[in-house]
């Protein structure tokens, strides 16, 4: 897949290296492409994809996650998302993630091209999200709230559920990206963003299998 980074990236030669670089300290991110349209255009990007182990409260559970790279990467910083599973849901008023599953981290918006590498952005998700896991399990909504576990993760099928809104906005970025600009993961979740929804209405991407990892996510087309 490295050998396959999309001619649209600037610095193709950057982009592989640092994925690599990552990927031999996080065995547990796979690398992606996969062609994304919208607004009637359409672009081919490379993303990684897969879980982050986090411990908390003496358990260890694995976050779903989703770094795309915008062409103009590494001047500008990957998009993180979160991306719950089918028995997961995002929580509300997160103070790292958003409802659409955005991921917001100081270090993402003073990103710096020549200073700022994946693995300390990893780092600090893990160290985020270790401090206050951004998913809980549906089924102890009942019970309680708790972090969802990695065999939650991989042991029920793929629901049918909308997308986060911030996904669909960010495939229009991207496209701008090409040209140098597009939103990133810069900006904190919003206060209107933070009121607690139900947990049917909570959007939820692309889960994570077993293995091998899906196509891009399900509801943006995809070929």
């Amino acid at each position: 897949v490295l050998r396959q980074v999309p001619y649209q990236y600037q610095q193709r030669d950057r982009l592989r290296s640092d994925a690599v670089q990552l990927i031999r300290s996080c065995h547990t991110l796979v690398p992606q492409t996969g062609n994304f349209s919208g607004n009637g255009r359409s672009v081919t990007l490379f993303y990684l994809y897969g879980v982050l182990p986090i411990t908390y409260s003496g358990n260890t559970y694995n976050i779903p996650v989703t770094i795309y790279f915008d062409p103009p990467y590494p001047r500008q910083p990957p998009r993180c998302f979160v991306t719950p599973t089918a028995g997961m849901a995002l929580k509300s008023q997160h103070p790292n993630v958003d409802q659409g599953g955005m991921v917001y981290l100081p270090y993402l918006s003073s990103w710096s091209e020549s200073s700022s590498t994946l693995p300390e952005l990893v780092r600090l998700l893990t160290f985020a999200f270790g401090e206050q896991p951004p998913v809980y399990s549906t089924a102890a909504a009942g019970a309680g709230a708790r972090p969802a576990s990695s065999a939650q993760a991989q042991a029920h099928p793929v629901a049918s559920v909308s997308q986060p809104q911030n996904v669909l906005a960010g495939i229009g970025d991207a496209l701008s990206g090409i040209f140098g600009g597009g939103r990133s993961s810069q900006a904190a979740p919003s206060a209107a963003q933070s009121s607690p929804v139900p947990v049917q209405a909570v959007a939820v991407a692309q889960p994570v299998a077993a293995g091998p990892y899906p196509r891009p996510v399900v509801g943006i087309q995809a070929f």
